[in-house]
């Protein structure tokens, strides 16, 4: 099985603050994010700075662990989606992105339609509790809030918009609509 450990990773910490970083990451199966997902000695978080955009791809699972920050500006979105793909043997590939890839580089064959994704919006935040969730076009979509253990506080379904009431903490927000996932961390003090 194929499978991505990101780990010690900064996301647009070395760029010029003037210009966007953007990293892609593919996994025909699995892609597992946070500070103890492999068996290195030097855990560090992985942060995904104001200036970088990162989009992670797998066909299965995406695990988001304790230990990942995305910092207020940045843009991380996680999408489980079913590529008809080979993978080359090259446990070291660099992609068109300049990312480094550490376990099996996929070749895609199928294009993704940019028209299939849809703008969501999430403010304030971060928030003393009063979030909205508004999707850019007319669309039924899925959500789910979960905390920091992995348990589930809330799950459901909304039509294009949604306000929310949470309490104090930080929580993960995973919306499916289209067969698309996205996830924004939320902060509520």
């Amino acid at each position: 099985m194929s499978l991505q450990l990101i780990q010690n990773k900064k996301y647009g910490y070395n760029a010029n603050p003037n210009y966007e970083y953007k990293a892609d990451v593919f996994s025909p199966h699995q892609i597992h994010i946070g500070q103890n997902v492999t068996q290195r000695t030097d855990f560090k978080t992985v942060e995904v700075q104001q200036n970088a955009t990162v989009h992670c791809q797998a066909a299965d699972f995406i695990s988001i662990k304790p230990g990942f920050h995305a910092k207020a500006g940045s843009d991380f979105h996680a999408e489980i989606h079913y590529y008809n793909c080979n993978t080359t043997k090259n446990s070291n590939a660099i992609n068109s992105n300049n990312t480094n890839i550490e376990t099996t580089n996929p070749i895609i064959n199928q294009t993704k339609n940019s028209s299939k994704h849809k703008t969501i919006k999430v403010y304030p935040n971060p928030s003393n509790g009063n979030v909205t969730i508004e999707l850019s076009t007319d669309t039924n979509f899925n959500y789910k809030i979960i905390d920091l253990s992995g348990k589930v506080i809330q799950n459901g379904q909304a039509y294009k918009q949604l306000n929310l009431k949470l309490q104090k903490g930080v929580y993960i927000l995973v919306v499916e609509y289209d067969g698309v996932y996205d996830t924004q961390k939320l902060i509520i003090y």
